[in-house]
């Protein structure tokens, strides 16, 4: 009860201070950048990708949210991605602020991209703009594939011995859009795997998407050595600051998979 009064003192305490906008996404982060409203943010999540220079409170993410830092700000809208409601859509003072978005798949992506350009006052054409570049460029890749209708299986930040790997979700359907087709037949999106698993699956070929360059490579390891992709040299490695993030992320990652394919997917 305590701090339930005390998270409406917060808010109104400082109505008459600066409002603006929150992101809690690191996806979300990036398209309102992208659409040159950078200074409207008063704060994004622990994980956002700054332009260098550019200095915004953090506030956390979904398991460590500073709450009373965010009823302090008084922001405008604070943009979260849905697992923020249980944290969120209790707290009476932020009612109404808080839009909740998807980017479990490309169609959640691409909605996203509308309602925060709805929100942030973008002209609709140039928010079209946007979509239909993303799309032409995962168009252009399938153009470009040479292999296409190969077995991929989608790996996601493998530093530890833990894998978790790409069933029904964004990264699955990009890579099946470009003319890929998922190894890992699964409604979860990203299930926990074992190493026993890649030899079972037998991909064509294995993805590894990370943040960073791999401490130890996939085929530096024990367990894998043996692998048939390894001894074939069918692991690829893509990375970067903003490869997992969903929205202009997909650049990034659409840019070093055009070089795999020139490069190796023949």
């Amino acid at each position: 009860m305590k701090k339930a009064f005390a998270l409406i003192f917060l808010f109104f305490f400082n109505t008459v201070f600066s409002k603006g906008v929150v992101s809690l996404l690191p996806s979300i982060t990036e398209i309102i950048i992208e659409y040159g409203k950078g200074k409207s943010l008063v704060a994004v999540s622990d994980y956002s990708v700054l332009p260098e220079g550019f200095n915004v409170e953090r506030i956390g993410s979904l398991y460590n949210l500073n709450v009373e830092e965010l009823i302090k700000l008084n922001p405008d809208i604070i943009f979260a991605e849905v697992s923020y409601k249980r944290t969120l859509s209790s707290i009476s003072v932020l009612k109404g602020r808080v839009v909740y978005l998807s980017f479990l798949n490309l169609k959640d992506v691409y909605k996203s991209y509308r309602v925060i350009g709805e929100k942030l006052g973008i002209e609709k054409d140039r928010v079209e703009k946007k979509i239909e570049k993303l799309k032409a460029s995962i168009n252009r890749l399938k153009t470009l594939n040479k292999c296409r209708g190969k077995r991929v299986l989608i790996i996601l930040n493998s530093q530890s011995d833990r894998f978790y790997a790409c069933g029904n979700n964004y990264f699955s359907e990009v890579f099946e859009k470009i003319g890929f087709k998922n190894a890992l037949k699964t409604d979860i999106p990203y299930p926990d795997i074992s190493y026993e698993s890649f030899y079972k699956l037998k991909p064509d070929v294995i993805i590894i998407l990370s943040a960073k360059k791999p401490l130890q490579p996939l085929c530096k390891r024990n367990p894998f050595k043996m692998l048939e992709n390894c001894r074939e040299k069918t692991v690829y490695y893509i990375y970067g600051d903003k490869v997992l993030h969903a929205g202009s992320g997909l650049n990034d990652m659409l840019s070093q998979v055009e070089d795999k394919l020139n490069l190796c997917f023949k």
